[in-house]
């Protein structure tokens, strides 16, 4: 587990050099799945705080775990509270605004995946 979270921040950290190619546009749309998860918040207190990503700024920052423990730290980022394995829902609540770059990082952790392999796919 420690090792999958270590490559994970790598690639978090490494991600503001592709990023800077990537963009088309002046002021991305950002999403992270698994906003209030432990890797989820650190990423979304980083981007929160940075207000950019790969040097360009954020023009929004959409959160969206099941519930969350604190109000957002930032005027542009938006909490999306719900299951995103209701597709219903996931696809209203995306077509609210286009999405340019996603963090998925939702996830069932542990031996919950192992016993619930239905659940643990269809996130």
């Amino acid at each position: 587990m420690l090792r999958k979270v270590a490559v994970l921040f790598a690639l978090i950290l490494a991600f503001p050099l592709a990023a800077q190619a990537a963009f088309k546009k002046d002021a991305p749309t950002v999403l992270i799945t698994g906003a209030n998860g432990f890797v989820g918040r650190a990423l979304a207190h980083r981007l929160t705080a940075q207000a950019r990503l790969g040097g360009v700024p954020i023009d929004q920052l959409s959160l969206l775990d099941l519930a969350f423990d604190a109000p957002p730290a930032a005027s542009f980022a938006r909490q999306l509270a719900g299951d995103m394995a209701d597709g219903a829902w996931l696809q209203r609540t995306l077509a609210e605004a286009p999405i340019d770059v996603i963090f998925h990082l939702a996830s069932i952790p542990g031996g919950t995946a192992e016993q619930q392999h239905e659940l643990a796919r269809r996130v």
